[in-house]
């Protein structure tokens, strides 16, 4: 018998397709489920309502964006428009309002300490350089401090980038250690890619992007996901730094970003260099969380704060 009739059984299947065939039976036992079940959790749901998510600390941001455990959110946007700027003033208030504990991968804004002066200029509402503005003192930054180590803790692989089976990896292993609710990647193009053999990058971003939305679930944390849009489409007839408003479409990479996302936001300054910050929500998957539309946000540049300009827009 030559080793290929070895590596089959008596119905042709190859060794690796039968090994496949066990641990899909093994895993399969138990799924079937009945809704009895379900029972106690869906009448807490009657008596308290659907889990609508917390505040983002924004009154008119609320109306269209609350946010909930066990789901992530996809943010894009012009590079230069505030992304990051955004997420750290949002981390900001759901530390601030709800305890909210963070783990944050931030590859762009480094060194590290840099990252954290910009936490806590926006936490204190102070600036750390020389200005007309007052600056913050040796006493305020200590308290600052405090309640970062509290509240929060950065991800920092060294020189390479990680994949997001590394990143994961070390989220769950903390979260056993320490419960957080909040993560964020930013961005996208600073973690490591690499598809297997005959794997498309397509295939590649459908099956990350399904791992982090499993740990989301699974350890009910929400997860910011920043990734820049492919390219940059010029409105015609304007001036060179005006551009069309991405969309999670735009996404480069993949639609998987729009299909796997519970929420997509836009960050877009309708002029460039503006205070003015335009956040566009363009995926809601669950009515009780929000709702399509934009809400304007007056962004200051001296501490990092956004402050409210304008209601909902639908």
């Amino acid at each position: 018998m030559d080793f290929a009739e070895m590596t089959q059984d008596e119905e042709g299947l190859s060794f690796e397709d039968f090994s496949r065939e066990v641990e899909a039976d093994e895993k399969a036992k138990g799924m079937v489920k009945r809704f009895s079940g379900l029972a106690e959790a869906v009448d807490r749901l009657r008596v308290n309502g659907l889990p609508r998510g917390v505040s983002t600390g924004w009154g008119s941001l609320d109306e269209c964006y609350r946010v909930p455990l066990g789901q992530w959110t996809l943010v894009t946007g012009i590079p230069g428009h505030g992304k990051s700027s955004f997420l750290t003033a949002l981390m900001v208030n759901l530390m601030a309002q709800h305890d909210w504990k963070f783990i944050v991968y931030s590859a762009e804004n480094l060194p590290h300490e840099n990252f954290t002066a910009r936490l806590l200029a926006c936490y204190l509402g102070k600036p750390f350089h020389h200005g007309f503005n007052t600056r913050l003192t040796k006493e305020e930054v200590a308290d600052g401090m405090d309640f970062l180590d509290a509240h929060c803790k950065y991800l920092d692989p060294g020189l390479d980038a990680p994949s997001v089976a590394e990143l994961l990896a070390a989220l769950r292993e903390e979260h056993k250690n320490e419960p957080f609710q909040g993560v964020v990647l930013d961005p996208w193009n600073e973690i490591s890619h690499v598809a297997r053999r005959s794997q498309t990058e397509t295939q590649l971003i459908g099956e990350e992007l399904g791992d982090i939305r499993r740990f989301c679930r699974h350890s009910q944390v929400h997860t910011w996901v920043v990734a820049h849009p492919q390219k940059m489409q010029r409105i015609p007839g304007s001036d060179e730094n005006a551009y069309h408003i991405p969309t999670p479409w735009d996404v480069s990479g993949s639609a998987h970003f729009r299909n796997k996302a519970d929420f997509s936001l836009t960050v877009h300054r309708p002029q460039e260099g503006a205070r003015l910050s335009d956040i566009h929500i363009q995926k809601v998957r669950f009515s009780e969380n929000g709702r399509l539309g934009k809400v304007q946000l007056d962004f200051d540049l001296m501490t990092g704060r956004f402050s409210e300009q304008s209601s909902f827009q639908p």
